[in-house]
Parts: C-alpha cells; structure tokens; sequence
C-alpha cells in the first residue's frame, strides 16, 4: 500500500495554518452573528459566521465526495477505517481539544488525575506532545523491530 503522506502532511499543515491564521483574528460571538460583517452585498454575498459554518463543513464534503469517487473510479471502498486513518484522525481529534487554551492552562497540571497509561501525563501540553514521542520513540521502532524479525526468520525458513 502506497499513501501519499506528503499530500496529507500538505492539506493538514494548510488547514492547521488557515485555523492559526482565523484564531489570531480573535472574532467575538457577536461578530460571527452579525450578518453586515460580510464579503460582498446582501444579495450574493457571504456573512463571516457563514464563512465559518463552512470552514468546518467543507472537509466533511469533501470526504463524502472522495468516497463517491473512489467508488465510482472502481475503487474498492474502504471495508474498515485502517489502524493509520484512526490514529490520523483521533491524532487530530486531540489537537483540537486545545484550541482557545493559553499557554499557562496548557501547562496546568492536575495532581490528582489519572491518565490513560502510564506513559501518560497531567498536563494537556505533555498529553498532546506525547503523542509524538510514543509514536516515534516506542511504537513505531518496536513494529519495525518485530517485523524484521519476522521477516528474517520467514525468509530463512523459505
């Protein structure tokens, strides 16, 4: 199986960079409400608070769109959502949990709470960045290491 991680890499960083850039625009409640703070006229044009219904809903369109398409270029659907696609979305599902936190609560930490594992931390910040490191520093080396282990004594036994 071949993913073309550079296509990924290349829209998530796109939609992280579109999200930073509309988060330091700091826009109020009432200015997502207001239908006058708009992009062109009233007839034709786009309200801010529309704007970002859509930015939300955009990517969800376009995933239903890509499974109609794989299935109508002959593509087999996708039987199950692999191991790597919930990894990608929960990874991005838990980077979405700090938007709107300052650095400080970032870096609050609760004592008193019991994480998932325990390679697990008690601040949000060590949380979300030991995602990386589990990936890189344990998971990913040791999946490697058990298959070229496997693959060697297979091989040998060919």
């Amino acid at each position: 199986m071949q993913t073309d991680w550079d296509l990924i890499r290349k829209v998530m960083n796109t939609a992280i960079d579109a999200c930073a850039e509309l988060d330091s625009l700091e826009i109020s409640l009432d200015e997502k409400c207001n239908p006058e703070i708009r992009w062109g006229d009233f007839e034709t044009g786009v309200a801010v608070g529309d704007f970002l219904q859509r930015f939300h809903k955009y990517p969800e369109g376009s995933q239903r769109d890509i499974i109609r398409l794989r299935s109508r270029l002959g593509f087999d659907d996708q039987k199950y959502r692999s191991e790597l696609a919930l990894a990608l979305i929960n990874t991005a599902a838990a980077c979405a949990e700090i938007i709107g936190l300052s650095e400080d609560e970032l870096d609050r930490e609760d004592e008193s709470f019991t994480p998932h594992c325990d390679s697990a931390e008690n601040s949000i910040r060590i949380q979300l960045e030991n995602i990386g490191v589990i990936y890189k520093g344990w998971m990913v080396p040791e999946v490697k290491t058990a298959l070229k282990a496997h693959r060697e004594k297979t091989k040998g036994a060919e």
